[in-house]
Formats: structure tokens, C-alpha cells, sequence
């Protein structure tokens, strides 16, 4: 199984986009993933890292003033960290669940940009459309070829 960890503020608008993406994929019928929907990454995080195959961090970024912006895609590596619990990055919790387990999964930082910063818990159109191409990426994980023209 595969583990898809979202997270960021849903307090905070488009922040909330990371959570979205997990709250969603945990109500798919027949799921092949597990999910988790967080504020922050914690160092508790890199126990449920270390017996998993693949994992798929979800978190928004701040879109630039452009119009060509969308879902990015980054594969990860463990890099090393000095423990500090309110920085954790995706990179750095796979570094501590190296250091911690000695192994970790095959992980990847699904970016979704986002628009609006204000207190609100509602994602702005333009950030819920994101959201359903990340949800569109993850459904077709396994499918290649949908994966390479997209």
C-alpha cells in the first residue's frame, strides 16, 4: 500500500489544499491508499514513513502572478537534519526516518499552487481546480502513460 500525506492549514484558505487532496482520496471506494491529513509534518511522521513503499506528500505553494502555474511533481531523497520539529520538510523527514529505520519508501512532493492566504476555510476556485488535477494524478498513479501526457 501507499501512503499519501497531506497537509497545511485549512484555516488558511488555499494552505488547506495539501489536506483537501487527502480528505478526498481517504473517501474513494476500493482505495489503494492510506492518508493522512496534518497541519505540519512531525517527527512522529517517519514511523508511518518506514514501512511503506511509496509515499506522496500533498502541500500548497504560494502561485506566482502568472498564469502558467499547475501541479508540480517532485521525486524526493532523504537529506540530513538537525531535529527541529517546526521545519520539517518532506526531504528531511525522509532523512529522519533513514537515520531512525534504515530505509525509507520511494517518495514523491505533489505541489499545488495556491492563490489566496486569507482566514477562510474555503479553497479559491483557482486552487480547487489544482486540487482536482492532483486528485486526477494520484487516481491514475499507476497508469503511465495518462502520467506522461499530462
Amino acid at each position: 500500500m501507499s501512503l499519501v500525506i497531506g497537509y497545511g492549514n485549512s484555516l488558511r484558505s488555499d494552505d488547506g489544499a495539501g489536506i483537501a487532496v487527502a480528505e478526498a482520496i481517504a473517501e474513494w471506494p476500493g482505495n489503494e491508499f492510506r492518508t493522512i491529513a496534518c497541519h505540519q509534518l512531525l517527527p512522529e511522521l517517519a514511523a508511518e514513513l518506514a514501512n511503506e513503499q511509496m509515499v506522496i506528500f500533498v502541500d500548497a505553494y504560494p502561485a506566482p502572478n502568472s498564469e502558467d502555474v499547475g501541479v508540480e511533481l517532485r521525486f524526493l531523497s532523504p537529506e540530513a537534519t538537525t531535529l527541529h520539529p517546526h521545519s520539517l520538510t518532506p526531504a528531511t523527514l525522509l532523512g529522519l526516518c533513514q537515520q531512525l529505520y534504515g530505509r525509507v519508501p520511494t517518495a514523491y512532493w505533489l505541489l499545488i499552487p495556491g492563490h489566496e492566504w486569507h482566514f477562510s476555510e474555503q479553497l479559491s476556485e483557482a486552487t480547487l481546480a489544482e486540487v482536482q488535477q492532483a486528485l486526477w494524478l494520484i487516481r491514475n498513479w499507476n497508469d503511465r502513460e495518462a502520467l506522461c501526457t499530462s
